[in-house]
């Protein structure tokens, strides 16, 4: 015998590659279905203004539960920032018992900004009760970049000037976020 297999042993050792790999496959889809995508969905559902948005969400690559990906993957053009803000403050809330490392912030499949999980978490805690005019105004300034360096700066001075500054950072992170290449397409 000279090593090599048989066209049969091939034959099975292919056969029970396979099997491993498309059980490893739904295993990993039925993890973040059940702990992720399902709790997101049924809560998105719960509220008609979100029919125009879709959403994914899931643990970074499908295998790493310190992160969440966040990944906004179409809306119509009557859709506002605000709603999507709402759609991504409703993810918060219903995933508030998770905790995570960092949510990224993806359109359609593209990585652009991240939030430390600790924040993720207190707007997930604060949805139910606090302002959405307060979540929403301070946002900007809690968003990095995917290397963890700040966005967008805060800002000090008089309520109406900190206001429309955090509103403008606002108004860009939509821009870089997604506005941007939804326009060019």
């Amino acid at each position: 015998r000279s090593g090599r297999l048989s066209d049969t042993e091939m034959k099975r050792t292919l056969l029970i590659a396979f099997f491993l790999i498309t059980c490893t496959l739904s295993a990993l889809f039925a993890w973040n279905y059940f702990s992720i995508w399902q709790p997101v969905s049924q809560s998105l559902d719960k509220d008609h203004r979100n029919k125009t948005i879709e959403v994914r969400a899931h643990y970074q690559y499908a295998l790493n539960p310190n992160v969440l990906v966040f990944d906004l993957r179409s809306f119509s053009a009557e859709t506002s920032q605000i709603d999507i803000m709402r759609v991504l403050f409703q993810t918060a809330d219903s995933l508030r018992e998770k905790s995570f490392e960092q949510v990224i912030l993806a359109y359609q499949g593209t990585e652009k900004f991240a939030l430390s999980g600790k924040y993720f978490k207190k707007i997930g805690k604060e949805y139910a009760w606090q302002n959405p005019i307060v979540l929403t105004r301070t946002f900007a300034e809690n968003v990095t970049d995917l290397q963890g360096k700040p966005a967008f700066g805060t800002w000090t001075g008089g309520i109406f000037a900190v206001m429309k500054n955090q509103l403008d950072d606002l108004a860009t992170l939509h821009r870089r976020w997604y506005l941007d290449d939804w326009i060019a397409n």
